[in-house]
């Protein structure tokens, strides 16, 4: 087993791009809020939808500043004692600020880069311009990453 730090920017991409799930962790009084989110690593940023209002939208607008982390699960090693139990994994942590999207093209190429990564290949229809005002897109601009893997 090792633990490394992941510095090839390649591979911290891959992650991004693949991974499905994220967690954005932001401030909220008095204890932070974490929650699952479904992304997109899309031009360098970390882009989500939302509703409209919310308790994560709220934080956002409290303090822009965010945590956003993705990890891979690539195995477990069992062992009959729990002190040597260990899991395998990738993981990368975005330190960022989030900001609302309001451009409509940004808006659109956002969503639509969001609804491809998730469609897998499959015929998506074009979005209405009409119901862009149904949803917020949140765009994390990147300013630190780190990456680590515990590997076999």
């Amino acid at each position: 087993m090792s633990r490394r730090v992941i510095e090839d920017q390649k591979e911290i991409e891959t992650i991004l791009q693949e991974e499905k799930i994220g967690h954005l962790g932001t401030f909220s009084d008095p204890y932070p809020y974490v929650i699952p989110l479904y992304f997109v690593y899309h031009h360098n940023s970390i882009y989500f939808h939302s509703g409209l209002r919310g308790e994560k939208l709220d934080s956002i607008n409290k303090n822009p500043r965010v945590c956003f982390q993705v990890d891979r699960v690539e195995g477990f090693h069992y062992d009959p004692s729990p002190c040597k139990f260990n899991i395998f994994y990738k993981s990368v942590i975005i330190f960022g600020t989030a900001v609302e999207v309001t451009s409509k093209e940004e808006k659109m190429d956002a969503l639509n880069a969001l609804s491809a990564k998730f469609a897998e290949g499959k015929t998506l229809s074009a979005i209405d311009p009409s119901q862009l005002k149904m949803v917020k897109v949140i765009k994390i601009e990147v300013e630190k990453i780190t990456a680590k893997a515990n590997e076999q």
